[in-house]
């Protein structure tokens, strides 16, 4: 099943990279590599094959606080570029916003499980 998934997650990432390449929308190559990277890499940190033990809970937990910290500083600093006018769509925005505040979690994960 890890490997299914892990098949699954580098699908999206090659149909995200295509319609980048190509004319394709750019919000759906951007939700799709946001869902790639995230299952990609959850997949390699959590394995569905080990038990759910201590270990795994503290990452989580720590991943969580520090991907919400993480989150809250895009968020501020995505406002300031919008209020100077750096980003001119804020619908563009809005995604760029929801894909910084999906990937942070994986990414922490991947070094807090690296460092544990």
């Amino acid at each position: 099943m890890k490997k299914m998934n892990l098949l699954i997650g580098l699908a999206l990432l090659v149909t995200s990279g295509y319609l980048y390449m190509g004319d394709g929308p750019g919000i759906l190559s951007l939700l799709l590599l946001i869902a790639g990277v995230t299952s990609v890499v959850l997949d390699l940190i959590y394995s569905p094959n080990e038990p759910f033990d201590e270990r795994q809970k503290e990452i989580k937990s720590k991943s969580g606080h520090m991907s919400y910290l993480f989150s809250v500083v895009y968020m501020f600093l995505l406002l300031i570029l919008i209020q100077y006018g750096v980003i001119e769509n804020p619908i563009m925005a809005i995604f760029i916003l929801l894909a910084g505040h999906v990937l942070t979690f994986p990414l922490v994960s991947l070094v807090y499980a690296r460092k544990m």
